[in-house]
This record gives C-alpha cells, structure tokens and sequence, in this order.
C-alpha cells in the first residue's frame, strides 16, 4: 500500500495494457495440457474386456508372446510317443525285454541195465516153452541191447532197445521173426521181463523172463 505527502493511502498504479499483437505478429504458445489421468480398468489388467481384455495378447505376461497352433502340436507329439513306446512293446526291445526264465533241464530216466542171463518161459500156440537168453552186450545211453536164446527148435537171436524200463525186441529162431515189446521191473529181489509177441506166420505168444541174480 501505498501513502499520500498528507499520509492517506493512495490506490496504486494499474499495469499498462497488455498491446494488443500487430498484424503478421505470432501468437503465444497454449497453455500445455495436463495428462490425462487413466480409467481404472485398462487394456490387459484383470477385469479388462474386449479387444485388449483376458484371452488376448496384451493379456498375457510380458515376455510370453502368444504360441498359434500350440495345442495340436502337443496332441501330436503325444499321439506318436504312445505309437513308438507300443511298437517297442510289440517287438520286445529295451526297456520292454523280459528275460525268459530258465526252464528246468529235460530228466531222462537211463535205461535198465538187462545184461546177464535169463531164465524165460515162452507161452506160444497153446503151449509153454522154457527157453535161455543170455543178453552180453548193451549200450547204456541208447539202451540198445543183443544176446543169444537157447530154445527147444534150435538156437537163436534177440535183439531190442531198452527206454526207461520199457523194451521193444526181436527174436529170429529157425529162420521165423518174432517181434513184441514188454517191461523191466523187479519181483522178489531179481529183475523180470514180461511181454508180448506175434511173429510173420500170425501166431502170437507171451514172454516172462527172470534174471539169474538179481
């Protein structure tokens, strides 16, 4: 405030208009703008809809570009891995190979040993014979086996093969061919053979032989 020679207050000097521009004079610059605050959804935050909202790319994390096609890959390269691991089940090839167990070892029954002479009653068209075999040689791992037979018509020949304690035989007296088979067993101690036996002529007969010994 200002005061008068007298001490009243005297109003101040108002400012000099501002002069008014020429013509061809440049106008101020504007006032700048303030920003504009923004809303409170935006474009990719949660809640967001449309063209930028959930689902979009700008939805998505930065740094996680959005993948087209990524799905259907993914289905196939599941769909060939099962495909693959099932041929390999199907062929039997690591790591689907199983180790075959080890099967027990065959057990074969050796042959009866039927070396030795034999006292044999021969049944033979409605009659008994008493006859001797004597059977001096026998393979023990093929169980083949020959001997001689002392009969009542002349001497003859046997031979068979023993499998277990089955035999299977020939005999040839007089130019006949006796054929039949039988079982080694054991009876009071000693080794037996009974059988059967039929020969070329139709006639059929039984054999039963016991080992001297045992």
């Amino acid at each position: 405030m200002t005061l008068g020679p007298d001490g009243t207050p005297v109003a101040p000097d108002a400012p000099p208009p501002r002069a008014a521009p020429g013509p061809g004079a440049a106008a101020p610059p504007p006032a700048p703008t303030p920003p504009r605050p923004l809303p409170p959804t935006v474009a990719g935050a949660p809640g967001a809809t449309g063209r930028a909202g959930v689902g979009s790319a700008a939805a998505r994390p930065p740094g996680q570009p959005v993948r087209p096609g990524f799905y259907p890959r993914l289905a196939i390269v599941v769909a060939v891995g099962l495909l693959f691991t099932a041929m390999l089940m199907a062929l039997g090839i690591w790591p689907f190979t199983s180790t075959p167990g080890t099967s027990p070892p065959a057990t074969t029954v050796p042959p009866v040993d039927v070396r030795g002479t034999w006292h044999v009653i021969v049944f033979y068209h409605l009659a008994f014979f008493s006859e001797t075999l004597d059977v001096t040689d026998e393979d023990a791992a093929t169980g083949v086996f020959a001997g001689t037979l002392a009969t009542p018509v002349g001497a003859g020949a046997m031979a068979g093969k023993i499998v277990g304690s089955s035999v299977s035989y020939t005999i040839s007296v007089g130019g006949a061919t006796e054929t039949g088979t039988g079982t080694v067993g054991t009876s009071g101690g000693h080794t037996t053979m009974t059988g059967d036996f039929s020969n070329s002529a139709g006639g059929s007969g039984t054999l039963t032989a016991t080992r001297f010994g045992s």
